[in-house]
């Protein structure tokens, strides 16, 4: 089993592969932005974690992903004018 940070765990792409993770048994922390979404992955077997992975600072993210074997984003496009942080890729 791997634990996976799954970001993007509502989309399209993302709800099918939480779906396929936790079918497998792997623990999933699925990020949402959306309190209302937490119930439904709950109920799917995820541990659900609130938050916005565009305004998320490097230690918060730094600590959901401590632990995990690994992460996934789907490969939806972000949306229009988004830009990565620099922070981001400066402390990780």
């Amino acid at each position: 089993m791997a634990r996976v940070f799954a970001i993007g765990a509502t989309g399209g792409v993302g709800s099918r592969l939480l779906h396929q993770l936790t079918e497998h048994g792997d623990p999933v922390l699925a990020l949402h932005r959306e309190p209302r979404q937490a119930a439904a992955l709950t109920k799917q077997g995820a541990t659900p974690v609130l938050g916005d992975l565009t305004e998320l600072d490097t230690a918060t993210l730094a600590g959901h992903l401590r632990g995990c074997d690994g992460s996934s984003s789907p490969p939806e496009p972000p949306a229009k004018g988004w830009r990565r942080p620099t922070r981001w890729t400066t402390a990780l």
